[in-house]
């Protein structure tokens, strides 16, 4: 895959972590040790972070993301990506954890790919540099 300046553009590796009917969802390298992280804490808010987080990413797999409401997962906007397009970002949210993606078709599969997480997500609005990393890592899917 080559970027809009011509340069060669490794492809992303994703890790399935929910799978269903519907689709899969996948976390990129980063996004995954986030969310080990979050499973493994013995803290009651993170335990009931990962637990929540976990039910949704089941049920997003099982019947998309029409089976989520805003609070669960949401359209947060269009934003340049690495190659000069706009790519339409999306979040998953649970309490305070985040974790922001792009819906892509990968390997003919309908898929949720995590790019990028808020572990203490504070305030209302999404962290503008963070969602404009993810934006820009979509390219490389």
């Amino acid at each position: 895959m080559r970027r809009a300046d011509n340069r060669q553009v490794a492809k992303l590796k994703t890790h399935i972590v929910a799978k269903g009917r519907y689709g899969v969802v996948r976390l990129s390298d980063e996004a995954k040790a986030a969310y080990d992280a979050l499973r493994k804490s013995v803290d009651e808010t993170r335990m009931r972070e990962a637990v929540t987080i976990r039910r949704y990413f089941d049920r997003f797999a099982e019947h998309g993301p029409r089976s989520l409401d805003m609070k669960m997962f949401k359209a947060l906007g269009k934003l340049k990506d690495g190659t000069g397009g706009r790519v339409q970002l999306f979040e998953f949210k649970a309490y305070q954890w985040r974790v922001y993606g792009v819906m892509r078709h990968v390997d003919n599969i309908a898929c949720f790919v995590g790019l990028g997480v808020d572990a203490n997500k504070k305030k209302d609005k999404a962290d503008p540099a963070l969602m404009s990393r993810c934006a820009k890592l979509s390219s490389e899917i």
